[in-house]
């Protein structure tokens, strides 16, 4: 599968910084993200707000998930 960060090899270096683990990381997430977005999964009631006095900013109940499945 292509992406926009293709894999660097010594005759095509990428043009942006990258960490040596990037490759790994890349590849667990072009196989995990399809995978989490065909799940199915209820969302309870819970506060979705998010604050934009706190950095990093993350909703106040956090995100729960329920009956996944």
């Amino acid at each position: 599968m292509a992406t926009s960060a293709q894999h660097a090899t010594a005759d095509t270096p990428r043009p942006f910084q990258w960490c040596p683990g990037e490759d790994v990381t890349l590849t667990v997430l072009e196989t995990l993200i399809p995978r989490l977005a065909a799940l199915r999964y209820e969302v309870p009631a819970q506060d979705l707000r998010i604050s934009l006095q706190r950095i990093p900013t993350a909703p106040r109940s956090g995100f729960v998930m329920a009956t996944v499945l």
